[in-house]
């Protein structure tokens, strides 16, 4: 009888606690995690690439909002930014839907982005 007390007792404690933490913890919603089309393609994200779709071409525009990177083939032009890209760059990916024909490659660590894009 006095371990099930005891065993009472604490879970009794734990979900006090619990109960007590939960009104106080912060929580977002999926949507306004999204930033629209408009803030990735202007970089105010601080990407160093962004990536994004114009009807039949892909494009990667640098941070100063250049392009640097143009195909018709979106596997092609991301396989370019990520071999040409150096250690630790962000890369953003504009919303909208990518077609993936062959394999990508990340040999090294990049930041990728991708809000609302679909592969």
């Amino acid at each position: 009888m006095k371990v099930e007390r005891l065993t009472f007792s604490m879970l009794l404690i734990l979900f006090l606690a619990v109960a007590a933490t939960l009104p106080n913890a912060k929580y977002s919603m999926l949507n306004e995690e999204k930033p629209s089309n408009d803030a990735l393609k202007s970089s105010s994200l601080g990407a160093d690439y962004v990536i994004y779709e114009n009807k039949t071409k892909f494009y990667a525009a640098n941070g100063k909002r250049q392009v640097e990177f143009e195909s018709e083939n979106f596997s092609k032009l991301i396989n370019q930014v990520f071999s040409l890209a150096k250690e630790g760059v962000v890369i953003a990916i504009s919303p909208g839907e990518y077609n993936v024909s062959s394999t990508v490659k990340m040999l090294k660590p990049l930041h990728v982005y991708a809000y609302g894009a679909t592969f």
